[in-house]
């Protein structure tokens, strides 16, 4: 990452505590925001362990609140087989354009490497697009050029792909794990014995499982918030009046869905 992005020096951090003690600091954070006398007594006891009002216990996560109000050049994060990469000293979104002025060796280097599958960039002239070391997926303008870097990831991949890159706290880069054909594996960033967090791979194929009375779209369902709103509407069909105007408004685009037959 040094080398690919020009910088001076890198540091690296352990990213996030320890689990028990995340939900124990989560814990300690709820008991610390009452006026009790439990609540003053935990406020005594960990001043030197919060931060912004939360209770940090890892080592790691106190040396970052630290550092003082410094943000650096950039930030990478990993969440399975997903890479996020933030330039926080940029205002906004950082675009191709942007990155190549600022690291011009940065994107070429990340598509070139052989664990990577693909990087989501956003371009001032054509859009989001997914970016391959063969090909190029102009994601807004719905063309290819080249190899499609989606194609290994489904039919459905662009979809989920330009629904991420919608969120409005979308990272500058996102960077998805190579996927193996021949394995049914895709690479993680991190050490797991799964993965998560991006595309390939056995999660590709999650299920919902449900009684075939229910009425289920016959295009596909993309997201999280897509599911939801059918869920709703089966409360609807069951008689749960209260998320009726819901349906209704979003009933649109599940319109015409049939009894499902699976």
């Amino acid at each position: 990452m040094r080398s690919a992005s020009d910088v001076d020096a890198l540091e690296a951090h352990a990213g996030g505590e320890d689990e028990a003690l995340a939900y124990l600091g989560a814990g300690l954070t709820e008991v610390a925001g009452d006026d009790t006398a439990a609540g003053r007594a935990v406020q005594t006891a960990t001043r030197e362990r919060r931060a912004g009002g939360a209770v940090t216990l890892a080592p790691a996560m106190r040396a970052e609140v630290e550092r003082g109000d410094q943000l650096p050049a950039i930030v990478v994060m990993a969440s399975g087989c997903l890479g996020l990469v933030s330039f926080p000293r940029e205002p906004g979104r950082v675009t191709r354009e942007r990155l190549d002025e600022l690291h011009p060796h940065l994107v070429g280097a990340l598509c070139a490497h052989p664990g990577i599958g693909f990087v989501v960039v956003r371009s001032e002239e054509h859009g989001a697009v997914a970016l391959g070391a063969r090909g190029v997926h102009y994601l807004d303008e719905e063309r290819v050029e080249g190899e499609d870097p989606l194609a290994p990831f489904g039919p459905n991949a662009a979809a989920h792909v330009r629904r991420t890159d919608g969120f409005p706290h979308c990272p500058d880069v996102l960077v998805n794990a190579a996927y193996s054909p021949e394995t049914e594996e895709v690479a993680a960033f991190e050490e797991l014995v799964g993965s998560h967090g991006g595309m390939g791979g056995s999660q590709s194929f999650p299920f919902v499982l449900f009684p075939t009375a229910l009425a289920y779209p016959d295009s596909d369902v993309v997201g999280a918030e897509h599911l939801h709103h059918v869920m709703r509407r089966w409360l609807v069909e069951l008689g749960h009046d209260a998320y009726r105007d819901e349906a209704q408004i979003t009933g649109a685009r599940d319109e015409g869905c049939p009894p499902a037959s699976r």
